[in-house]
């Protein structure tokens, strides 16, 4: 891949040029995606999340202190969202399913 100062961005921008190493333009487009999930996907609880376990220390301790002691906005605001979460998350399940219109 180019350096950053010879990126010529007008031209990507433009269409002339490509963004990176690999040519997408050359992909063709499908009418039907061509990737088939054959399998039930499980759901994935924001208790089972990466942010969450290195929390509790399921990681071990050091990426636990390392997860206390992160002070990047971003990640402080992910683990902000979580905790707040998770108690909308972890409630009660309802007996039976809302109606649709």
């Amino acid at each position: 891949m180019e350096s950053p100062e010879k990126i010529a961005y007008p031209g990507i921008l433009a269409g002339i040029e490509q963004l990176g190493i690999y040519p997408m333009e050359r992909l063709k487009r499908v009418d039907r995606p061509t990737t088939r999930i054959t399998n039930d996907i499980g759901r994935i609880g924001i208790n089972d999340s990466g942010f969450r376990l290195a929390a509790l220390g399921h990681f071990g301790t050091v990426v636990q202190n390392q997860y206390r002691s992160n002070k990047e906005p971003v990640n402080a605001s992910l683990r902000d969202m979580t905790f707040r979460f998770k108690d909308m998350v972890d409630g009660e399940i309802a007996p039976s399913k809302a109606p649709l219109p």
